[in-house]
């Protein structure tokens, strides 16, 4: 019917068409003849077709929205339409022309890729898959899968190592690569798994070299930043480690932090002193960015009063490693923590940060950067007499960080070394 049809709109913001719709549970945006966009809760947009075969009730796959636009997917429909009119089944003459042509590590790749991400969340199925595009399939991609060798599994992930010095992800990689040829040897286009051991010889990281409170540099942001994207950790858990990263305070001022200490309509989060390591209490101007960060957490808090209650109990917060352990996860350990957030942030204040004064660019005070942090004056006497709080400069820089933040989250390409002026 045409009050079913979609449009591009109706795609891009999609909304259930119940308005009493609970929003924690998926929804369909029928578009007529058995199509309709599928909507997770997490935002994810899927297109399925309902289709009748031999008395059977069947679905059928298009891809995820906007990857798949709206035009395409109607393509697919009348593909699969025109299939079902000849008697033959869309989803199965789909499997059979892949399996017949499975004859590149790349094509298996995929095919491995579509088997098991049924099992996965949304957003680890993309880490994944983001995983392979990265480290995997550029090399391989159209390289026979006979060809496979275990030397070659071995010196992919030791690439990633070499060229990014990231020795878990170099793991993950070669653990992919070796379900992948097993997946080619189940299917039986080999007949051996050529990758099957190599891990034991995958160069380990020397220990010796590991820096406590390591952070990354800010032209790794884009890249940091992505991997977030393409995680699966609590959403909770997202929101905290993108709003320590605006505010770059210390971990455990912001793991205690309570929904009376923000001063929403001034955007200003005041920290007691009993939380602050130098016994003082602290003032965090707030970005627009922070501030819808805070709004989302709110749906994590329930009647709590603090900002990060845990997960079993509304009375405690966050566990003190869940932060950190969630960088971890995402390939990071060893290169960043909780704490290296406040590095970051100072490292590119005082290297690139810029503000409009008097018509012209001008570097932030690295005084006004150190009162943001909450550093104690280390000359006792000039501390005496300097009780500037700098708060109009530190206004404009917690804003023009969080605009920096997000134009890393905007790039594909790397970040360039470039002054911003806001």
């Amino acid at each position: 019917m045409a009050s079913n049809l979609l449009n591009d709109t109706a795609c891009k913001y999609p909304k259930p068409r119940n308005p009493d719709h609970d929003m924690s549970k998926p929804y369909r945006l029928n578009d007529g003849d058995g199509m309709y966009l599928f909507v997770q809760p997490s935002g994810s947009r899927l297109w399925r077709m309902k289709y009748a075969f031999n008395g059977k009730t069947k679905t059928a796959s298009f891809g995820k929205y906007p990857y798949v636009g709206l035009a395409d997917a109607r393509d697919k429909r009348t593909e699969a339409r025109k299939l079902l009119a000849k008697n033959i089944d869309p989803v199965a003459a789909r499997h059979k022309d892949k399996e017949e042509t499975l004859n590149t590590f790349g094509l298996v790749a995929k095919a491995w890729y579509d088997s098991q991400k049924g099992g996965w969340t949304d957003r680890h199925a993309k880490a994944v898959w983001r995983s392979l595009e990265l480290d995997v399939l550029p090399p391989l991609k159209d390289t026979p899968i006979k060809d496979i060798t275990g030397s070659t599994a071995l010196g992919i992930a030791e690439a990633v190592i070499t060229n990014r010095g990231a020795h878990v992800m170099a793991q993950k990689v070669l653990r992919r690569i070796t379900e992948i040829l097993g997946y080619a040897v189940a299917k039986g286009h080999i007949d051996l798994n050529p990758a099957t051991g190599m891990s034991k010889y995958l160069t380990k990281r020397d220990k010796t070299t590991v820096k406590k409170m390591a952070a990354i540099h800010w032209k790794q942001l884009p890249d940091f930043l992505q991997a977030i994207d393409d995680s699966d950790m609590f959403k909770q858990t997202e929101l905290a480690l993108r709003f320590l990263m605006l505010t770059f305070v210390r971990p455990g001022e912001l793991r205690f932090a309570k929904w009376d200490e923000f001063d929403m309509d001034k955007n200003l989060w005041s920290i007691p002193a009993n939380r602050m390591k130098m016994n003082s209490s602290h003032k965090v101007p707030l970005s627009t960015q922070a501030v819808g960060l805070l709004e989302q957490l709110k749906a994590f808090s329930g009647d709590s009063d603090l900002v990060l209650p845990g997960r079993m109990t509304f009375k405690k917060p966050i566990s003190e490693n869940t932060i950190l352990f969630a960088i971890y996860r995402i390939g990071y350990k060893d290169q960043m923590t909780a704490h290296g957030c406040r590095s970051l942030a100072s490292t590119w204040l005082n290297e690139e940060g810029m503000f409009q004064f008097n018509d012209q660019p001008r570097p932030f005070n690295p005084d006004a950067i150190e009162r943001q942090l909450a550093h104690g004056e280390p000359n006792r006497v000039r501390d005496a007499y300097n009780r500037a709080d700098y708060m109009g400069e530190r206004e404009i820089m917690m804003q023009t960080w969080a605009d920096f933040v997000d134009r890393c989250a905007d790039k594909s390409e790397k970040v360039v070394n470039i002054r911003v002026a806001s």
